[in-house]
């Protein structure tokens, strides 16, 4: 997955909130690698619609999300394994759970900032 390195309004969290979502897909699936994902903007990729979408529209969540057509390693031993239907299924689930996930961590994570003039306790940040 190819992300913004902040959150478009440069504010509280930025750094966390583009980066959450993504953290989020690979609690929820095996075949989803938070290693692979790239956070940066190089100037090839100026125009894209992540990019466009993050600098001039101002959306924070604006991602790219990259699938190989053919297989997937999840060892060491870079043994290809295919893709099936079913593996193309249970990720799209799995990103779209983590959508809802995400969308309720925002939530309770403002209501706590709002609720405690800015600050988190301890256990939230867990």
């Amino acid at each position: 997955m190819y992300g913004n390195p902040t959150a478009s309004n440069e504010g509280l969290l930025s750094w966390t909130k583009v980066r959450l979502f993504p953290r989020i897909i690979a609690w929820s699936s095996m075949l989803f690698s938070l290693w692979d994902c790239n956070f940066r903007i190089h100037k090839w990729k100026v125009g894209t619609g992540r990019v466009v979408a993050w600098n001039k529209l101002g959306i924070t969540n604006s991602y790219t999300l990259e699938s190989s057509f053919y297989g997937y390693s999840l060892s060491n031993n870079y043994e290809t394994t295919e893709f099936s239907l079913q593996n193309f299924f249970e990720i799209g689930e799995s990103v779209a759970k983590s959508l809802l996930t995400y969308s309720k961590i925002m939530k309770d994570l403002y209501l706590e900032l709002k609720m405690n003039g800015g600050w988190l306790k301890p256990i939230v940040l867990n």
